[in-house]
């Protein structure tokens, strides 16, 4: 007899447990798509011509440019610290960058620095 309430016991938290966790399923198929997509890109060789196929609402127009930070320092207007001090960086055209790191390391900075929402204190 133990071993049958052992067994239903077993059904029963297994159940609870998977129905616990289906409303984690939409979110685990957004992650999977934005993943695909991120390979595709990645992946790809011209990605004006994926943006075409794919009909993106992003940019149709190939952005071409040179971007170069040399000896860039910037500092928020209500911080008492900079965000960067002679900070050199070099993307050239074509060339696929991702900025990563820690929390409050500068990697927004950086992208808005780049479209010119801020612009540089110095360099």
């Amino acid at each position: 007899m133990e071993d049958v309430f052992t067994a239903i016991y077993g059904i029963v938290f297994a159940g609870m447990t998977a129905g616990n966790n289906a409303h984690f399923m939409p979110d685990l198929a957004g992650g999977k798509k934005a993943a695909a997509s991120l390979f595709e890109i990645q992946d790809s060789t011209d990605e004006d011509q994926l943006q075409i196929e794919t009909k993106s609402k992003m940019l149709k127009d190939p952005i071409k440019g040179h971007i170069i930070f040399k000896n860039v320092s910037f500092k928020y207007e209500s911080r008492d610290f900079k965000v960067f001090k002679q900070l050199n960086l070099e993307i050239k055209e074509g060339q696929k960058v991702g900025f990563v790191g820690p929390s409050g390391c500068g990697k927004s900075t950086v992208q808005q620095l780049i479209q010119r929402f801020y612009d540089p204190n110095e360099g």
